[in-house]
């Protein structure tokens, strides 16, 4: 925390290396921006907390940044670099868009995907093989309206220029949804026979450009079929280390969402845990995120889809009672971070 002479909150932040960070702030003016150069000169004390893991840092430092709007922080800079393809379903002809988060709405989120860059090849890749808009516009579809340049090279069916019916549109949209979910992946199959087509016919570049969108398509399915639950059902108990002295960061989340998090030190303090995922399993399943829950949830969703991390324990539940069947495995895991705290 970065503090002014009268002890006013300027900036939160965290990093591994906290005594690297700071010092990053007073030397080499010269790449710094305008805001940051004045936060130095307005800064005149530093304290600090440490955590248990990057998790905790990460779900402390939003919180902090939500609830005390520091005027140096910069709106949702501190979220992982995620993205989120949006399928705005509530609408009578749904947009496939991109967004940073998942928002506190109803639609449809297929992600998180490891940059912007490739959420933006999916974007377009899909929208093509299914037909769907991606322009920002509410449409008034009408026969007079010309359709953007995504439309005119039939890239998009043009619902705004009314040259497809609601009907058929929603058909499209089923079918997307019907490919993600690997009960129909016949657009798949017509890509490798192009591929193949192309190939045979000495068309290497064709062959190429295709053969590139079926390694995007693949990863696509390979990251909904795979992360989608982060999102949309993660239902999870994790435990991490902490800084107390024989206890362990425990966080409960249903639904995507983050509902209860603590220390805990004996089997008698994961039982409440245990109680509320039984509570609260099916209670928030069809209730969109409110915006309060939003940043937590991209901060679990880009943890949970790391496959590096290596902190702690992460218990699935399927159903309401799966935390009370795991109460032992979770007394063991709490026993093993212990005792590498004591190691270490």
């Amino acid at each position: 925390r970065m503090l002014d002479g009268e002890g006013h909150l300027l900036y939160i932040g965290k990093a591994k290396n906290l005594r690297r960070r700071v010092n990053s702030y007073f030397t080499n003016s010269s790449s710094h921006s305008d805001k940051v150069l004045d936060l130095v000169r307005t800064v005149r004390e530093v304290t600090y907390d440490q955590t248990g893991s990057e998790l905790e840092a990460a779900l402390r430092e939003a919180e902090l940044i939500r609830a005390l709007k520091p005027p140096y922080n910069r709106l949702s800079k501190h979220l992982p670099r995620v993205a989120f393809l949006k399928l705005t379903v509530g609408n009578p002809y749904p947009r496939l868009g991109l967004t940073a988060k998942p928002g506190s709405d109803r639609s449809f989120y297929i992600g998180p995907f490891r940059s912007r860059e490739f959420a933006t090849k999916a974007q377009r890749l899909l929208a093509r093989l299914f037909g769907l808009r991606i322009c920002l516009e509410n449409l008034a579809p009408a026969p007079t309206v010309t359709p953007c340049l995504t439309g005119q090279i039939g890239a998009c069916t043009s619902p705004c220029a009314a040259k497809i019916s609601r009907e058929d549109y929603s058909a499209q949209v089923v079918t997307f949804l019907h490919f993600l979910n690997s009960e129909d992946t016949s657009c798949r199959y017509d890509l490798v026979e192009k591929r193949d087509r192309a190939a045979a016919e000495l068309h290497f570049e064709s062959a190429a450009r295709l053969q590139k969108d079926i390694q995007v398509l693949d990863q696509i399915l390979h990251v909904h079929s795979k992360l989608h639950w982060i999102v949309t059902q993660a239902n999870a108990f994790l435990l991490l280390p902490s800084r107390e002295a024989g206890a362990a960061q425990a966080y409960l989340v249903l639904n995507g969402r983050l509902i209860a998090g603590g220390l805990v030190r004996t089997r008698e303090d994961i039982l409440p845990f245990a109680t509320l995922a039984r509570e609260r399993f099916a209670r928030d399943r069809d209730r969109p995120l409110r915006p309060e829950e939003i940043d937590s949830s991209v901060i679990l969703a880009a943890w949970l889809r790391d496959p590096e991390r290596s902190q702690g324990a992460v218990f699935a539940i399927d159903a309401p009672t799966t935390c009370e069947a795991q109460i032992d495995e979770m007394e063991n895991a709490l026993r093993d971070l212990q005792r590498l705290e004591r190691d270490t």
